[in-house]
């Protein structure tokens, strides 16, 4: 046997024997945000809007209220483009809990307390902005805390 097995073969990026080379943005350090925010109008409200280029290392959003919030929607918008906004009710129905079948995933779901809890997710990066905002349907106040955690590119 001659050579080398194919899990061990040499690379020699001097003498540009790949044919490709990848180069991967560069990050800068972590960043969180923590919002807390009490939502009292009916629609679509801001949590908090990110500019810039970076990636998503993670975070979760809760919802409080003194009545039913099932059909309020976290929405997560990427460059300017809506990417998610299921309802409560909507995302608990789907079974939406294991992180990889969407941005976001419930990690908790009370209907006796009036409480939901989202995870978001590691890994998705952003152009131009990330917003977050709630969109709110019951009539009474909804108490927001969110954190995220992010980078953005250097």
């Amino acid at each position: 046997m001659t050579g080398f097995p194919d899990w061990l073969v040499p690379v020699n990026i001097s003498r540009q024997e790949l044919a490709e080379i990848t180069n991967r943005p560069r990050y800068g350090a972590a960043v969180s945000l923590f919002v807390v925010r009490s939502i009292t109008l009916d629609g679509s409200q801001p949590i908090w809007n990110i500019a810039g280029r970076g990636m998503i290392y993670g975070g979760w959003l809760s919802a409080k209220s003194t009545e039913l919030i099932d059909e309020d929607a976290p929405e997560l918008y990427v460059d300017g483009d809506l990417v998610e906004n299921l309802a409560f009710q909507d995302i608990h129905s789907f079974n939406n809990i294991h992180p990889d079948t969407s941005p976001y995933f419930l990690s908790h779901y009370d209907r006796v307390n009036f409480r939901s809890t989202i995870a978001i997710v590691y890994g998705y990066t952003f152009e131009s902005s990330l917003e977050f905002r709630y969109f709110r349907t019951s009539s009474s106040t909804v108490a927001i805390n969110a954190l995220i955690f992010y980078a953005l590119i250097t």
